[in-house]
């Protein structure tokens, strides 16, 4: 059983000694407030402990000497008083990557993460804010691995929650820290790189996230720029049903042509390999100059003064 004060993270956890009757173990352990020093002490189970039992949180009553406004919040006694001055930590903490407190949250998910994430009322404070959410998936820290997929999972949370806007914001909070961290230049080439890298992970569990971030990340990655004025593009073509001829919002657009139209491909005739234009982001076999590519089936110009990559699948 270990005991650790949470106004001091970091700070190695105190073994509570067993209380034992006549050298057999009574199942009951040691934990004397007059010894201890003021503040919110956590009791709980280690990671690899034998017999897992429910946390319990014990205040020692005294004035607690801290500067840091976590620490100060996690030991308010009252519940409301202490959420209320949670939800200010958190969103000081969203508006600043560099915030000390970001340091003290990372050691206590470090000691502390192998608990049910409802054992803290910081963890559930930070699913109810969607800007504490985006800047913990964002942020360059280290977090214990699979601990930032767990709040789904533990707490009324979902990441297709959190806005456009907030996950703008916080890529814009995250270039800020590398660049304040590393400076202008290093900060410049790191950021990109750490950002592409928290998008695949994201994507990756969340396939509902991939359009969101790529287009929130569009101003920061050549590569999401492209893809997003790609994704913009296609969007206009099917608001007009690809089928306009003509000009439509400012881009030209070719009319439909069918794989089974007459004179184009025919029951008898063989599917093309390969290769041979038919698939997505293949020519069509049109002639060069007509700059038209199929797109789900369908032939389309491309804008003018836009550049276009295609695979061919």
């Amino acid at each position: 059983m270990l005991a650790l004060r949470l106004e001091r993270p970091g700070d190695e956890a105190i073994a509570l000694p067993s209380r034992d009757s006549e050298g057999v173990a009574s199942g009951m352990w040691d934990f004397s407030t007059a010894t201890r020093e003021p503040g919110a002490w956590l009791i709980y189970p280690g990671a690899e402990a034998a017999l897992p039992f429910r946390p319990t949180l014990w205040t020692v009553a005294g004035e607690v000497d801290t500067d840091s406004p976590l620490a100060q919040a996690i030991g308010i006694a009252d519940p409301g008083e202490r959420e209320a001055a949670l939800d200010q930590v958190v969103a000081a903490m969203a508006a600043d990557f560099l915030e000390p407190c970001w340091l003290e949250l990372e050691r206590l998910a470090g000691q502390i993460g192998h608990l049910p994430l409802t054992t803290l009322d910081l963890w559930r404070r930070l699913a109810r804010s969607p800007q504490g959410m985006a800047a913990l998936a964002l942020r360059f820290g280290t977090l214990p691995q699979g601990f930032l997929d767990r709040f789904e999972q533990e707490l009324p949370f979902a990441w297709e929650t959190i806005s456009f806007v907030t996950w703008r914001r916080a890529m814009e909070f995250l270039l800020r820290q590398c660049k304040e961290s590393f400076g202008d230049d290093a900060g410049a080439g790191l950021f990109p790189i750490h950002l592409d890298a928290r998008i695949k992970d994201l994507s990756a569990n969340h396939g509902a996230l991939a359009f969101l971030l790529g287009i929130a990340s569009a101003d920061f990655l050549p590569d999401a720029k492209q893809k997003a004025q790609l994704l913009a593009y296609a969007g206009r073509l099917s608001a007009h049903g690809y089928s306009r001829p003509g000009v439509a919002g400012g881009l030209p657009l070719s009319r439909p042509r069918h794989l089974t139209s007459p004179g184009r491909w025919r029951d008898h005739r063989p599917w093309p390999a390969t290769g041979s234009g038919m698939g997505f982001g293949q020519k069509t076999g049109l002639a060069p100059r007509s700059r038209r590519f199929l797109l789900a089936g369908r032939t389309f110009q491309q804008p003018p003064g836009m550049q276009l990559q295609f695979e061919s699948r």
